[in-house]
């Protein structure tokens, strides 16, 4: 029910923006990756359910330098109609980068509503496994069953595996 989402959001929103604070990065080698991808020529953008008004401010924010500079488009929850699990968040990155929405772009995420998203959108979907659940409970919340058909591509643990798998496809083996 989008009404029923949407006073969600607004919600929330009255509450956050009375708390939120320091902003750190997700995980200590994450500006790492970023600027590597960066130097072999990837696109890199992020996208959020987070509206606008509190991700451009976080985004400046982060390690109080900003990390605004190591991505190529951005799109947040009030971008588009309809957030995700439904695609327009992921067109919309595709489209300002011009490129098709197709298993070429990769899209990492950390929870069962980007999984989703990214293969609605026919991409390739990264779960991000930073919680490091096991494989029953990864098997749980991606059955790949008729009602809940939506699996990752594949899992990492980490950036470093990110890391290791991008260096894989996109350099081959040694």
């Amino acid at each position: 029910d989008q009404e029923a989402k949407q006073i969600a959001h607004k919600a929330f929103n009255r509450h956050y923006r009375e708390h939120f604070g320091t902003v750190k990065a997700f995980e200590p080698k994450v500006r790492a990756v970023l600027e590597g991808l960066r130097r072999i020529g990837i696109h890199v953008g992020v996208i959020t359910n987070r509206d606008r008004e509190f991700f451009e401010h976080e985004l400046a924010a982060v390690e109080d330098t900003g990390w605004t500079h190591l991505f190529d488009v951005d799109v947040c929850g009030d971008d588009t109609p309809l957030r995700k699990p439904h695609p327009d968040q992921l067109y919309l990155a595709v489209q300002k980068l011009d490129y098709p929405p197709d298993p070429s772009v990769w899209y990492v995420g950390d929870s069962t509503t980007d999984v989703i998203a990214a293969k609605r959108a026919g991409m390739t979907a990264v779960f991000f496994n930073g919680a490091q659940w096991d494989l029953p409970w990864l098997n749980r919340i991606f059955p790949g069953t008729h009602k809940h058909p939506d699996k990752p591509d594949v899992v990492v643990n980490d950036f470093s595996e990110f890391w290791a798998l991008v260096l894989a496809c996109e350099i081959g083996p040694p």
